[in-house]
């Protein structure tokens, strides 16, 4: 599925590509971010986790730093949730923030506040900031992974780091 948004008054435009695995396990949102103006624009995705129901409450969430990835984890089911971006410049920075968005998210000052593990639910924030050249663009790519063996959770998050640009690769993988 393809969706795109266009910001007139900012001259900001965003393409998301989202594609689902054969299994239904694994999602991919590729993102891209182009800059129609004259200016140079500092801007800021963010990318809201929550599940839904009664079971939202339940499980913890961690971010792990080994894996660059945040980890949701209810009775034995795990969903991983990270991201990269593609040709990043030292000024561009992904952030993430484990609890309840209202907690953690400071809107007014544009601010993901760390928070390493969340107990009391599978809430969570990523927070990509990047910075975009007059006419330039810039992309990279958002995935979750749900699995209830983690072996395998950690297997396909290290085939998804790996990744460019381009899924197909992955896609592949996944029929087997």
């Amino acid at each position: 599925m393809i969706s795109t948004a266009f910001h007139k008054n900012w001259g900001i435009e965003l393409k998301f590509y989202d594609m689902v695995s054969c299994d239904g396990n694994v999602f991919i949102r590729y993102f891209e971010v182009i800059n129609h103006s004259q200016h140079v624009k500092r801007l800021q995705l963010l990318f809201h986790q929550a599940p839904y129901g009664p079971a939202a409450f339940d499980g913890v969430t961690y971010y792990s730093s080994s894996k660059k990835a945040l980890i949701h984890s209810q009775n034995e089911h795990y969903t991983l949730v990270s991201a990269n971006l593609h040709e990043p410049n030292p000024k561009d920075l992904l952030m993430f923030g484990t609890g309840e968005k209202e907690e953690i998210w400071k809107g007014k000052e544009g601010k993901l506040l760390f928070s390493p593990f969340h107990t009391f639910g599978q809430e969570s924030m990523l927070s990509c900031s990047i910075t975009l050249d007059s006419q330039g663009k810039k992309g990279g790519k958002l995935w979750s992974i749900f699995n209830e063996d983690y072996t395998s959770l950690e297997k396909d998050h290290r085939l998804l780091q790996s990744l460019s640009s381009n899924a197909t690769s992955f896609i592949t993988y996944k029929e087997y």
